[in-house]
């Protein structure tokens, strides 16, 4: 979902990253996210960018849930995010899932 939505505008291109890291790991509010990177988008483009952001939200919280502080959590999701926006390879991700589990 994230490389599609990259795709969609060259401000999601520029900004997804960035957007995702504060929501995420800055607790920015939503509404302070989408005004800041994604204004003036179609309507249902800045509904694709919140249901995104959204499910990652509740997938952070459970990471959290899962692996409390000091553990990785939400930060382990947020490697695989950034090795995405790095090499845009999906295959990369395996090998941060293989290296995690050992």
């Amino acid at each position: 979902m994230y490389l599609d939505l990259k795709k969609n505008h060259e401000k999601l291109d520029e900004y997804l990253f960035n957007a995702t890291l504060r929501f995420i790991r800055d607790r920015w509010p939503l509404s302070t996210v989408l005004e800041r990177y994604f204004s003036g988008l179609q309507e249902d483009l800045v509904d694709y960018i919140k249901r995104f952001l959204l499910t990652l939200k509740w997938i952070a919280i459970q990471e959290d849930a899962n692996y409390p502080p000091p553990n990785l959590g939400s930060t382990y999701s947020l490697a695989v995010y950034a090795i995405l926006e790095i090499t845009g390879d999906l295959s990369a991700i395996r090998k941060v899932i293989r290296f995690g589990s050992r």
